[in-house]
C-alpha cells in the first residue's frame, strides 16, 4: 500500500486503489506545479510501515460493492490491457469476482491496506472527499474528479451477488459506516 507523505502539510495521504487516488494524485501535482512523476522534493512516497507514528493520516473509504464495480469497470474498458496483453472485454461481474484471490491491492480490503494506522488515520468516505480536501489540507486546487468508468450497475449485480460481496468485506463497510461520524465530530469545518 503507497501513501504520500506531504511534509509541508504534516499529512500521509493513502493511495487506496479505486478510492479517489487519481483524483488525489492529481491535486498534489498541481499544488506543487510538478512537472515529473516523482517530485521527491516536495513530496515522499512511503509503504504502510515506513508512515510515522505520529504523522496523521488521510484514508479514504469507499463502499465495497462501489468500489468493486469500479474494479470491474476499469477492467474491462477497450483501453484497459493485462499484464499478459489481454483485454477483459464481456468479463461478467461474477466472473471478475471469482478471480479476486489472484488480484493485487485493488481487492485488499480497505481495513488490511489501512492495518495499524487506524488510530492515526481520519477516514473520509470516497464521495465526502471533495467537501473536506480544503479543510483537510491547505491545499489551493480544488480535487479534481476523474472517474472515467462510471456506468450503470450491470444487471447481473443482484441482491445475492451483493450480499457475497458485503459479507466479503464486511470489516470494511463497518468502516465505511463509522466515516460519517467524523462529520458529527468535527462541525465547524462545515462553516
Amino acid at each position: 500500500m503507497k501513501y504520500i507523505h506531504v511534509p509541508k502539510w504534516n499529512l500521509a495521504i493513502a493511495m487506496t486503489p479505486k478510492c479517489g487516488s487519481t483524483s488525489i494524485y492529481q491535486a498534489i501535482h498541481d499544488e506543487f506545479n510538478c512537472t515529473d512523476d516523482h517530485c521527491t522534493d516536495r513530496f515522499e512516497n512511503l509503504s504502510t510501515g515506513q508512515v510515522p507514528a505520529f504523522l496523521p493520516v488521510l484514508f479514504v473509504v469507499r463502499h465495497p460493492v462501489d468500489r468493486f464495480l469500479s474494479i470491474w469497470r476499469h477492467r474491462t474498458l477497450p483501453m484497459y490491457v493485462s499484464a499478459s496483453g489481454k483485454t477483459l472485454l464481456g468479463l461478467t461481474p461474477k466472473q471478475l469476482w471469482d478471480g479476486r484471490d489472484k488480484g493485487d491491492d485493488h481487492w485488499k480490503s480497505q481495513t488490511s491496506l489501512l492495518g495499524g494506522l487506524r488510530e492515526q488515520a481520519t477516514i473520509v468516505r470516497l464521495e465526502d472527499l471533495s467537501t473536506y480536501w480544503r479543510h483537510m489540507t491547505p491545499s489551493k486546487v480544488d480535487l479534481p474528479h476523474l472517474n472515467w468508468t462510471a456506468s450503470e450497475w450491470p444487471v447481473e449485480l443482484d441482491r445475492k451477488f451483493v450480499g457475497k460481496i458485503e459479507t466479503y468485506y464486511a470489516d470494511d463497510i463497518e468502516m465505511y459506516n463509522g466515516a460519517v461520524k467524523w462529520l458529527s465530530m468535527h462541525p465547524q469545518l462545515l462553516k
